[in-house]
């Protein structure tokens, strides 16, 4: 990572931004998580589910993903999907494309899930053997699944930190970055932030998300000019311009 935007990310009151995250604890879902379980309640999933606050719908992702662990045959494979489904519904909106688009005309991906769902499991036995780069590979064999939220099912299954596009602005990288090179860009900015590698990309998302779009590193425009770590933030988007 070049040495000025180690500098700018170093400067980051990264507690504080960690202790703003609205997708752990006790957080109400918050409007992206609602819509992306409306969708896929639409779709005939999760039926009668509802969550009043992030720490339940994580704890719910949690204890499914130990059920799985303890059964086998068709009873992991439903398992298996509820967590997806559950996943799905925590990373938001962004990810319902498996469940309006697909292979075929009016199918969705999630609806023909007896084509993918051995490459999920292959996934997961990955991701539980701390294999990052090659589960990840391997959840994006599924169909509309991308880095972003196959990188969010790596997060559950195996505790890795999620790299979505906002990562890649802050951090300098390209699309086709390498998620063992993300992982290594990160934990030079978790060492000077003095935090563990999951912290600081959940310190790192929530100071984007307060700052910038999904889709560039330009500062919004309604931004309060003393909001903690404004400098920083329109600094970044000088990097982002030269």
């Amino acid at each position: 990572m070049e040495t000025k935007r180690l500098g700018i990310l170093s400067n980051l009151d990264a507690k504080f931004w960690l202790a703003q995250s609205l997708v752990y604890g006790e957080h109400p879902l918050n409007s992206s998580m609602q819509k992306s379980l409306s969708t896929i309640q639409g779709k005939g999933y999760l039926p009668g589910q509802s969550f009043n606050t992030c720490a339940e719908l994580i704890e719910s992702i949690q204890v499914s993903i130990k059920q799985y662990h303890q059964t086998d045959g068709q009873q992991a494979t439903l398992t298996a999907l509820r967590v997806f489904d559950l996943v799905h519904v925590w990373g938001g909106i962004m990810g319902r494309n498996p469940y309006v688009l697909g292979k075929r005309k009016n199918e969705s991906a999630r609806q023909n899930s007896d084509e993918w769902i051995f490459d999920y499991k292959r996934g997961v036995s990955l991701a539980t053997g701390q294999k990052p780069d090659l589960a990840i590979q391997q959840f994006c064999q599924i169909p509309q699944l991308g880095v972003s939220f196959a990188s969010k099912h790596l997060r559950f299954w195996g505790g890795f930190p999620i790299l979505d596009a906002r990562m890649m602005m802050l951090l300098g990288l390209k699309p086709s970055v390498k998620y063992a090179d993300y992982l290594s860009y990160l934990d030079e900015v978790a060492y000077h932030l003095k935090l563990s590698r999951m912290q600081t990309e959940e310190a790192l998302f929530t100071f984007s998300n307060a700052f910038f779009p999904n889709s560039e590193l330009k500062v919004k425009s309604n931004i309060d000019t003393n909001k903690i770590n404004y400098l920083e933030a329109t600094a970044l988007q000088q990097l982002r311009t030269n």
